[in-house]
């Protein structure tokens, strides 16, 4: 413990020494066997190391839902719309397999294609949004079409084109596999319609393809601007 006091007191006057050091230019050295001594007055150095634990990241799985698509099964069939001679015209376009007689009027109300295929080609019917057909089969192969009672609005039809409209539904609907005839009803009341010939039927009766085959060929087609009366009813 002396000793160590003795070797403190040492460097302390060592110190002082080499702040002013005298002319004289003697420097004082320190034993190297007490050298080790300073050591002891050292404090140890302690150096914590931390372990940080390690962190597992499970992967994230995203499970997409499949996608499944329907295939719908389709079939042409024949609508008939007015080109620029006034001449009926056949179109083909796909419909789903086995629609019914409504469905295949409402393909017609639609109106024709749009694009080059469309070029030409109009209706004289009024949209089924306006107008719309209703049309019944009754297993007897006459499909009867009852007609709104606007059907005939001049803001919906114009007058010469009445003829091309019913020949429009009645070449439609007997392409049709099981339909010969269609009869006609104006809000539920039989009506006499025009024939291709510019006649007009007798109300109730079934109209057949042949009376409208000639709106296929001919150029200027008779039409006859008769709006069609419906009957009176008794109250």
């Amino acid at each position: 413990m002396a000793r160590r006091l003795m070797l403190i007191v040492v460097v302390i006057v060592a110190l002082l020494a080499a702040c002013g050091i005298p002319n004289s230019g003697d420097v004082a050295r320190i034993p190297a066997n007490e050298v080790g001594a300073l050591d002891d007055t050292l404090p140890p150095t302690t150096t914590t190391t931390t372990t940080i634990p390690e962190t597992t990241i499970e992967p994230t799985t995203t499970t997409q839902p499949a996608i499944t698509t329907t295939s719908i099964a389709t079939e042409e069939v024949n609508l008939y719309f007015i080109d620029s001679s006034a001449i009926l015209r056949r179109y083909s376009r796909p419909i789903r397999r086995g629609a019914s007689s409504s469905e295949v009027l409402s393909a017609l109300q639609e109106g024709p294609p749009v694009g080059d295929i469309g070029v030409g080609l109009r209706t004289a019917l009024p949209t089924e949004r306006q107008a719309p057909l209703k049309v019944n089969e009754d297993g007897s192969g006459v499909a009867t079409v009852d007609l709104p009672a606007n059907f005939y609005d001049p803001n919906l039809m114009k007058q010469e084109d009445q003829g091309l409209a019913i020949g429009q539904i009645v070449l439609t609907l007997t392409e049709i596999g099981g339909i010969g005839q269609v009869l006609f009803t104006l809000a539920g009341q039989p009506i006499g319609v025009l024939r291709g010939s510019g006649d007009l039927s007798q109300p109730g009766q079934p109209l057949p393809r042949r009376d409208y085959l000639n709106l296929l060929e001919s150029s200027t087609p008779t039409t006859t601007t008769t709006t069609p009366a419906v009957p009176a009813t008794t109250v």
